[in-house]
């Protein structure tokens, strides 16, 4: 089948998806402006990306968490992490909360561009019903992206690494219900176009043998449950959070590649001695198919093992362990500890936890607004490696 043809299926799936969003999330007409609350990013979604678009989603979002309220804000963003090096860009952010009892929902927009060559234009609506019982996250996104590649596996070396260049389009939507108390169940599909522009001479990439170098289409339909009860969508100080999803890619969605995707995230947070937190996360992540290299479970970057140069290490199973103690707000400051324990193999039957990758650091969050959303200073250390990290939100 020709891009063309395919390209029209996708383009029809995502516009019955779309609706599908919209009927299945509310039932009656998004119009009604007060039906709706905030959400929160999904984690199997949530990149530094989303996290630079709240950062003017907090400023507009300061009128106080136990107030109903709408605002606007349009500022400049900047950040910084191993794999962007400094960005600089825009950010614009819609906020609304008709309901005092309501978390805010809001309409972000961002562009930016790097001191590596990164260009990024996105939109995000994230919404929740009033009650909480529906919710609502679309994602769409254009990408020009520098980034590096070591290989497949858990013992590439940093000798191995080569540069590419990759351009996407992306469209994202998640619409979930909830059943009964805290678990919500819905949908969510995915579609991604990519194609590299610039492979580096006589490298891995460049033979052509490793799935996903050729211009290819991704297309994916799964199931998503989550169970929700943290205090805080923004710096949880207590409750649990637990989110399962299986996902299916294959050519009858339109996709290039045929593949299954399964994920469990859980995470715990307990006070220790006044507003003292601990905070834990396990995350593990298989996948059996034919998958393009960029979609393999991989370490590194802002969230995940911090530390290591995002994509430092992918293969199709991954197994991480992060914990964190963050301290009290003073004048707005608290400080963070953190370390991770994690690596990839070929099925999750290879792991071998003896055998883990390791990671450590220490960083320093600013509360920007009531919410508790945090700007973000985090000095990671893993084996001969290093990251440093100045980003909007915490990394789980």
């Amino acid at each position: 089948m020709g891009h063309e043809s395919r390209m029209i299926r996708i383009l029809m799936l995502g516009a019955a998806m779309s609706a599908l969003v919209f009927v299945c999330a509310s039932g009656r007409s998004v119009a009604a402006g007060d039906e709706w609350a905030a959400v929160d990013m999904p984690p199997s979604v949530s990149t530094p990306d989303s996290a630079a678009n709240q950062q003017a989603a907090a400023s507009a979002g300061s009128a106080g968490a136990d107030s109903a309220y709408t605002d606007l804000a349009v500022l400049p963003i900047v950040f910084y992490t191993p794999e962007t090096g400094v960005a600089m860009g825009a950010a614009g952010a819609y906020f609304f909360k008709p309901h005092p009892e309501s978390r805010p929902s809001s309409i972000s927009a961002i562009m930016f561009y790097s001191q590596r060559g990164n260009l990024m234009v996105g939109l995000s609506p994230e919404l929740y019903s009033r009650d909480g019982s529906r919710r609502i996250m679309i994602g769409v996104s254009y990408e020009e992206f520098p980034q590096s590649y070591w290989g497949i596996g858990d013992d590439t070396t940093n000798e191995m690494e080569e540069e590419y260049t990759s351009r996407s389009v992306g469209f994202e939507a998640l619409v979930q219900r909830r059943f009964f108390r805290g678990v919500r169940l819905g949908l969510r599909y995915r579609f991604r176009y990519e194609r590299l522009t610039d492979v580096e001479e006589d490298g891995m990439l460049s033979t052509g043998d490793v799935p996903g170098t050729e211009e290819h289409v991704v297309s994916g339909l799964g199931i998503v449950s989550t169970w929700d009860k943290r205090d805080n969508i923004y710096f949880s100080r207590k409750g649990t959070f637990v989110e399962i999803l299986g996902m299916y890619s294959g050519g009858f969605l339109g996709s290039d590649y045929e593949y299954s995707r399964f994920s469990f995230d859980t995470r715990w947070f307990t006070p220790l001695i006044g507003e003292h937190t601990l905070a834990l996360r396990a995350l593990a992540t298989a996948i059996a198919g034919e998958v393009p290299f960029q979609d393999l479970p991989r370490l590194g970057g802002a969230y995940l093992m911090r530390g290591y140069d995002d994509g430092r290490f992918r293969d199709e199973a991954r197994v991480v362990f992060q914990a964190e103690y963050r301290s009290a707000y003073w004048r707005g400051f608290c400080v963070a500890l953190f370390g991770s324990y994690g690596d990839v193999a070929h099925r999750l039957g290879d792991l071998d936890l003896g055998a883990f990758k390791h990671a450590a650091g220490i960083g320093v969050r600013y509360r920007l607004n009531e919410e508790n959303f945090n700007l973000r200073i985090d000095f990671g250390w893993g084996e001969n490696s290093s990251g440093f990290y100045f980003i909007a939100g915490d990394a789980f």
